[in-house]
C-alpha cells in the first residue's frame, strides 16, 4: 500500500479538530471548575460582607443601647434628686410660700394677693400634672427688674418651686415700668 498524502483541506480539518477538541477539554476540565470555584468564592464573599455589615450595625446598636441605658440611669438619678426636692407635706409648702412672699418683698415687689388653688382649678390651666403638688396664685406689683431678680432667686431655693404660668400687664395711669404680675406657682 502506498502512503497517501493528506490534502490541504484534510490537514486544516485535522488542525481545526485538534484545536476544537483541545479547547473543549480545556473548558470542560480546567476552565469550568475554576469558574465554578470563583463563583462559589464570590457568593461566599458577598454573604460574608453582608454578615460583617450586619454585625457592625448590631455593634453600633449595642453601643447605642449601652449609652441609652447609661443616660437612663443618669436621668433616673436626676429624677430622684428632683423628687427629693419636692415638698411632701402641707406645712412645709406653707412655710416655703411664706419664704417666697418674703423674697418678693425683699425685691421691692408688692404682694397684692395670694391664694392656694385646688387641683380642679389647676387642671384647667395646666394640661398635665406629673406630681401631686400644692399650687398657689400670686398677684404682684412692681418693676420688671425687681421681678427678674425675684425669679432668679426662686431658682436658688432648696425645694423645687416651679413657675407654671406668668401673666404680665402694664398698669394703666401709673408711671412707666410698673407691672401687674400674676404667677401660678407649684410647690
Amino acid at each position: 500500500m502506498a502512503k497517501r498524502k493528506l490534502t490541504k483541506l484534510e490537514q486544516i480539518g485535522i488542525v481545526v479538530m485538534v484545536g476544537v477538541v483541545g479547547m473543549f477539554c480545556y473548558l470542560k476540565l480546567v476552565y469550568d471548575p475554576a469558574i465554578k470555584k470563583y463563583s462559589t468564592v464570590q457568593k461566599k464573599w458577598v454573604k460574608l460582607t453582608k454578615d460583617v455589615t450586619k454585625l457592625k450595625g448590631e455593634e453600633v446598636a449595642v453601643r447605642g443601647v449601652k449609652n441609652l441605658k447609661k443616660r437612663l440611669k443618669e436621668m433616673e438619678s436626676g429624677l430622684r434628686k428632683a423628687e427629693s426636692c419636692l415638698v411632701k407635706d402641707a406645712s412645709t409648702a406653707a412655710d416655703l410660700m411664706i419664704r417666697l412672699l418674703g423674697l418678693a418683698e425683699e425685691n421691692n415687689l408688692e404682694v397684692k394677693s395670694y391664694k392656694s388653688l385646688d387641683l380642679t382649678m389647676v387642671k384647667e390651666m395646666i394640661k398635665t400634672l406629673l406630681y401631686k403638688r400644692k399650687y398657689y396664685d400670686i398677684m404682684i406689683d412692681g418693676r420688671y427688674e425687681n421681678f427678674v431678680v425675684f425669679l432668679h432667686k426662686i431658682g436658688f431655693l432648696q425645694q423645687l418651686v416651679t413657675v407654671e404660668k406668668i401673666d404680665i400687664k402694664n398698669k394703666a395711669n401709673v408711671e412707666w415700668g410698673n407691672l401687674e404680675i400674676s404667677l401660678l406657682l407649684s410647690i
